[in-house]
């Protein structure tokens, strides 16, 4: 990928990831209020058994594809219709898995029946990655990313209406998987448009194609669904220990946040992953790329940290409602889990472009058996907040075991406590600011509290002027 490429395509997906950041956040705040605790939390719940269910439908069938195209583009039409007719077989045996498990954890039928139409829509969604996954490996980014962001805004502003007009939940499904389909069609008239089929060559399913990808997606589908339920499985846990939805709409809440937050830290090394490939951890280059990484997330980290902790309770129920004022603890909890979070991450992509992503799979099963049996210990006496505790722990976990895998750790873990201390005195700084502030104006003391936050993450030396320059420099050496 030659450098301009790269950075055209960094450039669209940075972007386009902030606006559907800021789009997911106010879907969360709109239906939220609209829903109120006990219904976001049926829906919260539901959104975790499909999720849980449906990752078996979406295997890694975008990213071999993507990666097999990339090296064969006459290979296309071939492989977008058999993946689309394979991903439709797997998410009707995922529907009837979905209803089966409902039933035998005693789910009601209004619920499977709610969790199974959105499984449908989210069927449908994984369905559109297919013939969008040629734009990916023909490195035209800007037409994928644009594609997402479109379909996030529609897809929200019908949801948003068709639940604010009804006053209903369960009119989440119908318009969600309305609006998926109708970008369905979109995205392979795309296909269509700018991947003409091969004149004389017939549109049919290929079964050598199934066995072999039957066969490459099976290692991505183990660490999938480990992956899921790592995420997924504490609101499925939290239903067994009380029949309060409203509880789980609380932690649902607090957990969305938190997961909406993780899209920063994804979207920065997923820029950088690239370039963290070229490079053994032994070079110069890749060193300076991890420690401005790590200065980076640490600096984002423990702002977010700053600002959850000591405004939680002001911004939370003015923008959710007082239903939700039970979820202020929870949040402060897991956005510990996100200063963790963001520095695993360079850890983990770090790993993975060094091809030792056996250790991020270890990493993964690692944290979910943690993140099972934290909750398992918390629940039943702390309900929500355990449960924001044991991402926590699950948090800690990952981390630990893939700077195990990492080199020169010696010299890693030097530069990740001195850039921790650093970013800590900053964001003592700004919690100083916003403490005394926020209780005078809300909307001055936030960025007052930013600014300061800069202004001593700047002088202790968290964030240098050189930094752009390093990333820069090592971005665009060959």
């Amino acid at each position: 990928m030659k450098s301009a490429t790269a950075a055209r395509n960094a450039a669209w997906v940075g972007s386009t990831t902030i606006v559907r950041y800021v789009i997911s956040f106010v879907f969360s705040a709109l239906l939220a209020r609209t829903l109120g605790s006990e219904s976001y939390g049926t829906y919260a719940l539901a959104i975790s058994l499909v999720s849980v269910v449906l990752v078996l439908a979406g295997s890694g069938f975008r990213m071999i594809t993507v990666r097999d195209v990339a090296r064969d583009f006459e290979n296309a039409q071939r492989y977008v219709v058999t993946t689309l007719g394979l991903q439709s077989v797997v998410l009707l045996a995922c529907l009837l898995l979905l209803i089966a498990g409902g039933l035998t954890l005693g789910y009601t039928r209004e619920l499977i029946g709610f969790a199974a139409l959105l499984g449908i829509a989210q069927g449908i969604s994984n369905a559109i990655a297919l013939p969008m996954s040629v734009f990916i490996a023909r490195e035209w980014m800007g037409v994928w990313s644009i594609f997402q962001t479109v379909q996030k805004v529609v897809l929200s502003a019908v949801v948003l209406g068709a639940v604010y007009l009804t006053g209903d939940l369960y009119a989440l499904a119908y318009p969600s998987i309305g609006v998926n389909a109708l970008f369905l069609v979109v995205a392979v008239a795309l296909f269509h448009r700018y991947v003409s089929p091969v004149e004389g060559r017939a549109i049919r399913l290929d079964t050598q194609l199934i066995r072999y990808l039957v066969r490459e997606t099976a290692p991505l589908l183990i660490s999938g669904v480990a992956y899921v339920l790592y995420r997924r499985v504490d609101k499925i846990l939290l239903s067994q220990f009380t029949s309060n939805t409203a509880v789980i709409g609380w932690y649902g809440l607090a957990f969305n946040l938190y997961f909406t937050a993780l899209t920063a830290s994804d979207a920065y090394t997923r820029v950088l992953f690239p370039s963290m490939s070229r490079f053994p951890l032994n070079t110069d280059h890749a060193l300076n790329l991890l420690g401005v990484s790590m200065r980076h997330m640490l600096v984002l980290g423990v702002g977010f940290v700053v600002s959850v902790v000591v405004l939680a309770d002001v911004f939370l129920p003015l923008l959710f409602g007082e239903g939700f004022s039970n979820s202020i603890n929870c949040l402060r909890i897991l956005s510990l889990g996100f200063v963790v979070n963001a520095v695993s991450t360079v850890f983990g992509n770090r790993l993975v472009s060094t091809g030792k992503q056996s250790w991020v799979a270890k990493a993964v099963f690692a944290a979910l058996l943690a993140n099972v049996i934290s909750n398992l210990i918390l629940m039943p006496n702390y309900l929500h907040v355990g449960a924001a505790i044991s991402v926590v722990v699950g948090e800690s976990v990952y981390l630990l075991i893939v700077f195990s895998a990492t080199e020169r750790k010696e010299e890693v873990l030097h530069q990740l406590a001195e850039y921790g201390l650093k970013a800590s005195v900053a964001g003592g700084v700004m919690a100083l600011v916003l403490w005394i502030m926020h209780p005078l104006s809300l909307l001055a003391s936030v960025p007052l509290g930013l600014i300061a936050y800069l202004l001593a993450a700047k002088l202790t030396g968290a964030i240098t002027k050189d930094d752009l320059r390093k990333a820069t420099t090592v971005f665009l050496t060959r």
